[in-house]
């Protein structure tokens, strides 16, 4: 009997293969091969059946044929689409299926709309999906005016930060410093010659 971990993250991966079914057709190679993927503190064991599906697989860490580890907040950021968070995921084993799951990983997309669309209809899940990426945007926007304005102020008002015009005319200074420093060495090295 597979564990509770393993059967959750077969099914959610099985549902979002059979969305992308060009994704399912990378496996295909390594059926019968297994992995195991790790998502703190859950770890779960999957094989690769011969139509490339993913089910839950009852053998030891040892015998998984490559391991693919990430934090649950890289997990949600890659279901969330965030390009960034691949860079978080470690991938070991062998190097082919660690390649073809890596590369399915990276491509795989959840269609948030579509499956809310079973539930609520076209038209509302259209709507909530709009309107939950409005209020992300929302909350991007916040937080780097929040970010500017601090900056600003502390800048402007406090004079706890120089800004970028100062750090550029400070830069400056001591390029202009340090090339005068190089041709007074040279001089002196001239002067010390001719002696």
């Amino acid at each position: 009997m597979p564990d509770l971990p393993a059967a959750v993250l077969s099914r959610a991966l099985a549902h979002l293969l059979a969305g992308q079914p060009w994704l399912q057709e990378k496996l295909v190679p390594f059926a019968g091969r297994r992995a195991r993927i790790e998502v703190f503190p859950f770890a779960a064991g999957l094989e690769i059946g011969a139509d490339g599906a993913l089910s839950p697989s009852a053998r030891s860490a040892e015998e998984s044929d490559a391991h693919v580890s990430l934090s649950p907040l890289a997990a949600m950021r890659l279901l969330a689409g965030d390009a960034d968070a691949r860079r978080q995921v470690e991938v070991r084993g062998d190097a082919a299926l660690a390649g073809a799951l890596q590369s399915v990983f990276r491509e795989l997309r959840w269609d948030v709309e579509e499956d809310l669309s079973r539930l609520v209809g076209d038209v509302a899940a259209h709507r909530i999906v709009g309107g939950g990426r409005d209020l992300a945007a929302w909350q991007r926007r916040s937080a780097r005016d929040l970010m500017q304005g601090s900056a600003e102020y502390l800048v402007e008002e406090r004079r706890l930060l120089a800004s970028p015009e100062q750090v550029r005319a400070w830069s400056r200074a001591v390029d202009t410093l340090r090339d005068d420093l190089e041709r007074l060495a040279k001089r002196i090295d001239r002067l010390s010659e001719e002696d």
